[in-house]
């Protein structure tokens, strides 16, 4: 009987360390998933094209989903100023997706960008009837609030850093915006805000 509870812990310790080993995989193949993504983005908006090509590849091989690889293809082709092969991009991924709120909000700066305000603040509007959940949700849903009022972006980008502080584009993104804010009510504590924030790359934040 000693002998059989042996095994059968011998048996237990190993299903368990075997499970530990899968679950650290899988967060591993997840953190290089996310900086695939981030860094496809960051290159897309810094005009390193290329390099963004390599990292969306790179994302498909790690397994990002389709309408993923529509949304960073779509930043490409903005910033290559081919805004409607951006557009047609987005529309696929709100198709494969529709109630993905980073494709809507990539759509409403998109819009925006190109002079269709009107169908843009639409698009806005409607992203404030979707629960942001992830820190990418809350990163996008800020970044498209501060297109027209920079400050209404800052809280949702807040907890986009506060979800993920090791994210590089929530804290551009954030930069940009209390950049923009600070501008915008010349308040000495926004520019101290703005001034705080560490722009860790130069990139065109549309």
């Amino acid at each position: 009987a000693t002998l059989l509870g042996l095994v059968i812990l011998a048996g237990a310790a190993a299903g368990v360390a075997t499970y530990q080993v899968r679950l650290s995989n899988q967060r591993m193949a997840e953190m290089q998933l996310e900086k695939a993504k981030e860094d496809a983005l960051l290159a897309a908006w810094s005009g390193q094209f290329e390099s963004a090509e390599r990292n969306i590849q790179e994302a498909e091989r790690l397994g990002v989903s389709h309408a993923w690889a529509r949304m960073l293809r779509a930043q490409v082709a903005f910033h290559q100023d081919r805004p409607d092969e951006a557009i047609e991009h987005l529309k696929q991924a709100i198709r494969l997706v529709p109630d993905s709120l980073v494709a809507r909000a990539m759509m409403a700066k998109a819009l925006n960008w190109i002079g269709h305000w009107d169908q843009g603040i639409m698009m806005l509007d409607d992203l404030e009837k979707l629960t942001p959940k992830t820190a990418e949700d809350y990163l996008f849903l800020g970044w498209a609030r501060a297109m027209g009022v920079p400050g209404r972006g800052l809280d949702a980008l807040d907890e986009a850093v506060r979800m993920r502080p090791s994210s590089p584009i929530a804290r551009v993104v954030r930069a940009d915006a209390r950049a923009n804010h600070a501008n915008d009510t010349g308040d000495p504590r926004d520019v101290e805000a703005a001034l705080d924030e560490p722009l860790l790359v130069l990139v065109r934040v549309r």
